[in-house]
This record gives C-alpha cells, sequence and structure tokens, in this order.
C-alpha cells in the first residue's frame, strides 16, 4: 500500500456496488436453483391432469343376467302375522332350518401304520402279491458247488450231481408252482454299474424279480451276495459280439465269432469268475454270436459242463441258441418280449399288459428289461396295482426251467 492510498479520502460506495459486494456463493445459488426447480416441478404434476382422464371411455350394453338361485340368494318365502294395534298384517319372513355338516377328516394315515425300514415295505409288497415272504438265500459261493480258479470261483457240479443252477436258485412253494395259472418271469439286467439304481432294484423289488449283473461290476461278490440277502435270485450277464462290431462293444472279453473256440471258452470262464452266486447266464448283446453255430455251440457245452441254466433275452431273430441248446442237452429258455425296448411310460406298461396276454396263450412268458429309473418305476407301479392278478403267477426265472426239465 502507498502513502497516496491512505491520504485519499474515503467515496461513497453506490447500491449497485453493495448489492454486488452481497451475492451469493456458487454453492448457495446451486441450491437454491435446485430448490426452485423441485417447486416447479411438483406445481406442474398437480397441474396436469392424468393422461387416462382425457381418454374416451367406450360403452356398450350388457344384457342382464339371469339370477341363479341357490342357497343362499333364494328369497325367503313370507308369512304374515298380525301386529298388536296395527290393524293390516305385515309379511314376516320365514324362519329357516339349517343342518350343520361336520367336516371330514382326511384319509391320513396313521405314523403307526406306515413302513419302518425298507425292508418291511418289500414284505407288504410281497404279501399283496400273494407270494410267501422273501427268506435270505445263502452267501455265496457254495463250496459244494465251486471251484477256486486263480482270481476267482467257478462254479461247477458237485460230486453228488447237485448242479449250481439249482443250489443258487430261489425256492417257491409247491403249490405255486403246481398251479394251473399262467406264470411269468421278469428279469431285470445291467446292476452293479450304478450303485444308486443297483440299491433301488435290490431294496424296492419283490424277490421274484430276478436280476441280472453285469460281470464288470466293482465288488460284485459283495453286490450279489446283498442281492441274495434281499432274496433275490441272481443271473450273470455275457457280453457277446453284436452286429457292427467293434464300432459296438458290449466291453472286454467279449466273445467273438472271430475268436478260436479256445479263445472264447477262456474268456467264458474268465468271465464267470467274476463272482459266484449266480444261477445262470444271460446274453448281452450278440445279435451276431448268437447266429453263428460254429462259435456258440463250444460256449454252451461250457456252461451245460457247469451246471448252469441260459437265457436268451430275445436280442437276435435268428438266434440259434434253442435248437443247439436242445442238442446238447443245455437247458435253455427264450424271453418273450423286451419291456423297455422304448423308454417311455406309456410303451412300457403296454410291454407289461402284452406279457401277461403271452402267459395267457403260451402257459408262461419271460420279460426282460434293464435298470432304468422309469422301468423301475413303472414297474413297481404296476406290481403294486397289477390287473388280472388272481388270473396269474409271477415266479423267479429257475421256476419256469424245473417246470420245463
Amino acid at each position: 500500500m502507498q502513502d497516496d492510498d491512505l491520504r485519499t479520502p474515503l467515496k461513497p460506495r453506490s447500491r449497485l456496488q453493495r448489492l454486488w459486494d452481497r451475492r451469493p456463493t456458487p454453492s448457495r445459488a446451486a441450491i437454491g436453483l435446485s430448490v426452485l426447480a423441485l417447486a416447479g416441478l411438483a406445481l406442474w404434476a398437480v397441474m396436469t391432469p392424468y393422461p387416462k382422464e382425457l381418454e374416451e371411455v367406450a360403452s356398450a350394453p350388457i344384457a342382464p343376467v339371469d339370477k341363479v338361485a341357490t342357497g343362499s340368494t333364494a328369497p325367503a318365502k313370507e308369512q304374515t302375522r298380525i301386529v298388536p294395534g296395527a290393524g293390516a298384517k305385515k309379511p314376516v319372513p320365514e324362519e329357516k332350518e339349517f343342518e350343520v355338516i361336520t367336516p371330514v377328516d382326511p384319509d391320513v394315515p396313521s405314523a403307526s401304520s406306515l413302513p419302518r425300514s425298507p425292508q418291511e415295505a418289500k414284505r407288504r409288497k410281497v404279501a399283496m402279491l400273494g407270494l410267501p415272504l422273501d427268506k435270505p438265500l445263502p452267501r455265496a459261493p457254495l463250496r459244494a458247488v465251486s471251484e477256486r480258479v486263480n482270481g476267482g470261483v467257478l462254479p461247477r457240479v458237485s460230486s453228488r450231481g447237485l448242479k449250481p443252477w439249482r443250489a443258487y436258485a430261489k425256492s417257491m412253494p409247491r403249490r405255486i408252482l403246481a398251479s394251473p395259472k399262467p406264470k411269468i418271469a421278469i428279469v431285470i439286467g445291467g446292476l452293479g454299474l450304478n450303485a444308486e439304481l443297483t440299491r433301488r432294484a435290490v431294496m424296492e423289488l419283490p424277490g421274484v424279480i430276478t436280476l441280472a449283473y453285469a460281470p464288470y461290476a466293482k465288488g460284485l461278490q459283495g453286490r450279489i451276495n446283498a442281492a441274495r440277502h434281499a432274496g433275490h435270485e441272481v443271473m450273470l450277464q455275457l457280453p457277446m459280439e453284436p452286429w457292427g462290431y467293434p464300432a459296438v462293444n458290449p466291453g472286454p472279453k467279449t466273445l467273438l465269432v472271430s475268436a478260436s473256440s479256445g479263445r472264447n471258452v477262456s474268456n467264458l470262464r474268465w468271465l464267470m469268475s467274476r463272482a459266484a452266486g449266480y444261477a445262470g447266464v444271460v446274453n448281452y448283446a450278440g445279435e451276431r454270436f448268437l447266429t453263428s453255430g460254429e462259435a456258440l455251440a463250444p460256449v454252451l457245452h461250457e456252461i451245460k459242463k457247469r451246471g448252469l441254466i441260459f437265457l436268451d433275452s430275445g436280442e437276435a431273430s435268428r438266434s440259434l441258441l434253442p435248437s443247439l441248446a436242445q442238442v446238447i442237452g443245455l437247458p435253455a429258455l427264450s424271453a418273450s418280449l423286451r419291456l423297455d425296448k422304448s423308454t417311455e411310460e406309456i410303451a412300457i406298461r403296454n410291454q407289461l399288459h402284452r406279457l401277461v396276454a403271452r402267459a395267457k396263450e403260451k402257459g408262461y412268458a419271460i420279460g426282460v428289461g434293464s435298470v432304468f429309473p422309469v422301468t423301475l418305476r413303472v414297474l413297481e407301479d404296476w406290481l403294486a396295482s397289477r390287473e388280472g392278478r388272481e388270473e396269474t403267477v409271477i415266479v423267479p426265472l429257475t421256476a419256469l426251467y424245473r417246470l420245463h426239465q
């Protein structure tokens, strides 16, 4: 500051300058403008009419609806009575009497009537079918009909002539075997590869259903013994050459048309030595192998030597098994139909009805299926509410072989 500035006299400030000095800060100006904008928006919203109020409303005449008289809308009959002090009679509504209906409790079973374990539920299913209770079958292998080999056990005819298929068969009462009713046997295959489906088939299906195990299952001997403990007799599936092999490959040690008889018999013994406790074998695939007599005959001779039975699953339309088995003397039967060729529920139900019709026509019938979830579900429902139960009877597979001996 210079000395001249101090000596300069103060001048009066104009009004404009004073107003300029009082101008608001930028932040206060922004707040003020925001308040004004919100106030203007609110005023506009109040003064502007709702758009639908300006739209023209269409109207149309509606015919009157006839009144429906119900218990609550029907007009009450009027009766008259004389009111004291009045010369005219006034109508008085008739009093109605209402019937009180006690609500019915839903049909809910008590906790005491429900099965307490899967075993009890299975026993109830068997009793409902009119069959004897499932008794545990002996653990395998049975020494009398077993032969120890490197890496496993092979079946053999005992020194007293007892054949493994009879030793491992599920027994049935004579009254059932001697019954004139047509008999049905059902074989479910593919067990052992899926633990949960195998457990479900063993625990939920009655013991008269025969179970067929794949030879490649882990812990096969334990799985077979679990099925036998639940009352099921067991078959072993043999992989045989299908059309299109090797693109279509049933698995290791498959019996082949191109292999020598010695190689096929060696592979057969390896497959049979995976476990013990089965009454017989059933082919897995084999559309080509079963049509070759030269390849099939040595295999059938070995199966007969081992005291087993053979079930043809019906995969090959030109199978030579029935004729060759008869010549060799091997107990063999063929399946009547496959239950789950189509995995639609309605198709499986229709196949079960056809199975009953086949049994009535021929005296017996054999149905084969796989351990598919849909197959198990439909089969369980059919067993629980089977039509024509009094006309046919379900038996284990070996029961049919006994009747045809």
